[in-house]
């Protein structure tokens, strides 16, 4: 009974260890645990067992923080760039969670909210757009209708316009400028050669 009651001492704190790696599923209380359990000389099938479940409820918990990680990256990139294509990548990570995560899928939704507001916001514009060119376009083509009913300006008269010329006193000869010694006067050409005058050699 004495050797019965020192195995069962000796593995009090192998059981205790195997609880507290159950309680605080932590690699690094497993570890511990298991390291006892490899020199257990009391029920080691069950303790192992025990710490198999815990090394599957470990290895589910960091896959699960791992997919929370990732759904929270999405989320923080459509946030910071929100396009669809984001906002999609993000939705489908929070989806990938088991239990979901309420926390990201408001997040995401924030994300939604404002993709609805630039696009009516870029719909607005578009229209503006369109509107102001179908306006420019409109008032070109009522232009182009009042030209056409617009006469044209007649052309100046210049048949009633008389070309000057400078004559002398005494000269014989009608200038179109002062080349000479003399008194000039301006005249018309038909008084010029009226008179008898020829054009200037110098000047024509």
């Amino acid at each position: 009974m004495t050797k019965r009651l020192a195995i069962v001492k000796e593995n009090v704190p192998i059981y205790a260890a195997v609880e507290l790696a159950e309680t605080k599923q932590t690699k690094e209380q497993l570890d511990s645990a298991t390291a006892l359990v490899d020199k257990a000389t009391l029920n080691k099938d069950s303790l192992l067992k025990r710490l198999s479940t815990v090394q599957q409820k470990i290895t589910e918990k960091e896959h699960n923080e791992n997919l929370i990680a990732a759904a929270r990256t999405a989320v923080e990139k459509a946030e910071q760039e929100p396009t669809d294509e984001h906002y999609d990548q993000a939705v489908a990570r929070i989806k990938e969670l088991p239990n979901g995560n309420k926390d990201l899928s408001n997040r995401a939704s924030g994300v939604k909210r404002t993709l609805d507001t630039q696009k009516e916001e870029a719909k607005k514009v578009a229209e503006a757009q369109k509107k102001a060119e179908e306006q420019a376009a409109a008032e070109a083509q009522q232009a182009a209708a009042v030209a056409a009913q617009t006469p044209e300006a007649p052309a100046p008269d210049t048949q009633g316009v008389q070309q000057m010329v400078l004559v002398t006193p005494t000269g014989s000869k009608y200038h179109a400028r002062k080349c000479g010694n003399g008194m000039y006067t301006p005249d018309t050409l038909e008084n010029a050669t009226a008179r008898g005058l020829t054009p200037c050699s110098k000047c024509y």
